[in-house]
């Protein structure tokens, strides 16, 4: 069955992202933090750095003709979410190495300038960056999952676009992007920040934005989902371990912290 689109459907040939429905969707990917690009960001944030960033990384969704309501996803904002100190939970081994690691790296710094070492597991709290819409007091909205499931449509665009990564000096895994995916009648966008200390805890911050293009409404949906030592060993032992470093198909196994739904209202579309 070929689907009808009900507007014209305008993809770049550099395959960065579409124009559809008022909507353009860019998706930007390059070349990791080089070592000026480390330091420049390092010294601007005060935070210790992941070991993989992806500086000009990004996502952005914004109306064709008014470019100031739009939806933004980039490394150094999600990065200014990292908090600068240590989360004082996470007393480990992985913490000590990871201090020590750091110290030797700086070792011709100030001891004033270590102590800026920030959180370890480098966990940003980032929902996005959410310009020119109106947030409604009361959101009736939600995710439409039963849209979101349906396999007969087909996928105009889809893009992951990593922002950092770090591998915790083999203790786990810290993995922070977004990816997006554009359908006929809607767009749905997942910004995910994973957290795996090995022998310890699982941690979720995962920010949702959908959108029916028929609507002047874009649903956010933030759950924070996170597991507590004796939680991750029992999944330890009852699941196998390669589950574990799989973000898609282990979320759904971690219990929720905290949720919280936001419907931004955007301006009707000018013609």
């Amino acid at each position: 069955e070929v689907w009808e689109f009900e507007s014209v459907v305008e993809k770049f040939e550099d395959g960065t992202g579409v124009r559809m429905n008022g909507w353009e969707v860019r998706a930007y990917t390059g070349h990791i933090t080089t070592i000026s690009e480390t330091e420049t960001l390092e010294s601007q944030l005060n935070i210790q750095l992941p070991a993989m960033i992806f500086p000009h990384n990004k996502l952005m969704c914004f109306q064709i003709n008014n470019s100031n309501v739009r939806l933004e996803f980039n490394a150094e904002n999600a990065l200014k979410c990292v908090s600068k100190s240590p989360d004082p939970e996470l007393h480990v081994r992985a913490s000590e190495l990871w201090k020590r690691k750091n110290q030797e790296r700086h070792r011709d710094l100030e001891l004033s300038t270590l102590r800026r070492a920030s959180d370890w597991t480098f966990t940003s709290k980032y929902t996005g960056d959410v310009i020119g819409l109106e947030r409604e007091e009361n959101p009736k909205l939600q995710v439409d999952i039963e849209q979101c499931k349906r396999t007969d449509i087909p996928i105009v665009y889809y893009r992951e676009v990593v922002l950092y990564e770090d591998e915790l000096d083999d203790h786990g895994m810290v993995a922070c992007g977004v990816r997006v995916r554009v359908m006929p009648t809607f767009f749905l966008i997942l910004l995910r920040f994973f957290l795996r200390i090995d022998g310890v805890m699982l941690r979720f911050y995962d920010t949702r934005f959908y959108h029916d293009f028929k609507s002047n409404i874009i649903v956010q949906h933030i759950v924070h989902r996170q597991t507590n030592e004796t939680e991750y060993r029992r999944l330890e032992s009852t699941k196998p371990r390669s589950l574990l470093s799989d973000p898609d198909n282990i979320v759904n196994l971690v219990p929720i912290i905290h949720e919280e739904l936001i419907n931004w209202k955007s301006p009707e579309q000018q013609e």
